[in-house]
């Protein structure tokens, strides 16, 4: 009878459930919804099995941060804004699921017992690295061999775009704003060799590979935002490391610049209409509904009646994204900040304004600073030019790297450092340091 106590024990024991979700999750990094997916319902097991002995897993809502705060409130006026917004909603069921991505992150900080497994077993942590790492090589192979035959093993001829390199799934802005992280990351690991072995077990040359394929694949994407946000969080990473390498890391960006100039790609092109036509319409729409918005994930729906009330001239033209007439362009507003006026209105806006603002402050506090601010950065820059927090895959990298800045900071905080006694951005922010 012990025996089998301490067999079901094993077999409920929550950490290793939240372990199992959060591998997964990482996986669904490059290997897409399914992969996410799975790991939601073993992050909803976990939630299940914390239920049944809150003695042990404590919910610890009171250490929450200002950053978790605004999410939770950002979360709740999106859910409310769909019903507000009901009958001039579509899908209303599918707008409320997704809103699983952000709840299922909060639940996992307001148990912070959870997350000591990670941070005890290198084991745990080696997987998550490969869990990262190897699909992303996958990823990149894949979509250089659709790039180059015209045919993509997977998806055949159903790429979005055949001429830009696009990943598992041939959706190439999904596929370039998340690799756009991982490339900051991986810049990260391979030139701190200390941290990189403190983290993992990871071979340095595994690492090294991932970041060179993993450059070449963010530039063959032709995401002119990814890139750029990439180019900012490793400008800010070198700045905030030393002078010598901002030095060499401006001197990359100016041959790579060269290159591409040089090259005639997609980079050499600053227009975009079709963009500056959705930024137009969804402010003109936020105006137009400052308190309620138009509700989450809504306004792609309406776009294209929002351009004929608001008289914006056609956009889109013959042969672009497949248009076999001049029409207008239907999609999201191609921004964050301005998807979260106009879906929820003015609270929602605010609560995803101090939502980023916390964030950065909370990350630029912290000793790991280094590594954070980089990346949220990055975060920061390409949300100007598309909606990375309301793209699933997307969303749940941004997430990932959320709930890990905030593991880092409880940790902190249990060492016993004082967030309050770091002078800036760039104290004691050393390789050798940390």
């Amino acid at each position: 009878m012990t025996g089998l106590r301490l067999s079901w024990r094993k077999l409920c024991y929550p950490p290793d459930y939240f372990g199992i979700a959060l591998f997964l999750l990482v996986v669904g990094l490059f290997f897409g919804a399914k992969a996410i997916s799975s790991g939601h319902v073993f992050a909803i097991l976990t939630f299940l099995l914390v239920l049944l002995n809150l003695r042990k897993w404590p919910c610890e809502w009171r250490h929450l941060r200002w950053s978790s705060w605004c999410l939770l409130a950002f979360l709740f006026l999106c859910a409310l804004s769909v019903f507000v917004n009901w009958e001039i909603a579509d899908y209303q069921g599918a707008l409320l699921k997704k809103l699983r991505y952000p709840a299922i992150f909060l639940f996992f900080l307001l148990f912070p017992s959870l997350h000591h497994r990670i941070f005890e077993e290198i084991k745990k942590r080696d997987w998550l690295m490969l869990g990262w790492v190897l699909p992303m090589i996958i990823a990149i192979f894949l979509g250089g061999v659709g790039m180059f035959t015209g045919k993509h093993p997977l998806r055949g001829t159903e790429v979005v775009d055949m001429d830009r390199l696009s990943g598992v799934y041939g959706q190439v802005m999904t596929f370039a704003n998340t690799l756009q992280f991982s490339v900051i990351a991986l810049v990260m690991l391979t030139t701190s060799y200390f941290l990189c072995k403190k983290l993992s077990r990871t071979p340095w040359w595994l690492l090294v590979l991932a970041l060179f394929l993993g450059a070449a694949g963010l530039y063959l994407s032709y995401t002119r935002g990814a890139m750029l946000a990439c180019a900012a969080g490793m400008i800010v990473y070198a700045a905030m490391h030393s002078r010598s390498f901002l030095f060499w890391m401006v001197v990359i960006g100016l041959a790579a610049t060269g290159i591409a100039f040089k090259e005639g790609a997609r980079y050499s092109d600053s227009e975009s209409s079709l963009r500056v036509s959705q930024w137009k319409t969804a402010s003109l729409a936020f105006l137009e509904r400052p308190i309620r918005g138009y509700g989450y994930g809504n306004f792609e729906l309406q776009c294209i009646e929002l351009k004929k009330k608001f008289g914006i001239e056609t956009d889109l033209q013959p042969g672009q994204r497949g248009a076999t007439e001049l029409t207008y362009f239907q999609s999201h507003a191609h921004n964050n900040y301005l998807e979260a006026f106009v879906a929820t209105g003015i609270f929602g806006g605010v609560a995803f304004l101090g939502f980023c603002f916390f964030w950065m402050r909370e990350a630029m506090k912290s000793r790991y600073a280094l590594y954070f601010v980089p990346l949220i950065v990055a975060f920061l820059i390409s949300g100007f030019f598309e909606n990375t927090f309301f793209d699933g895959e997307v969303l749940n990298a941004i997430l990932l790297i959320y709930l890990f800045s905030q593991m880092v900071f409880n940790l902190e905080e249990q060492i016993g450092f004082n967030h309050s006694e770091a002078s800036g951005a760039g104290s004691g922010l050393t390789t050798t340091e940390t």
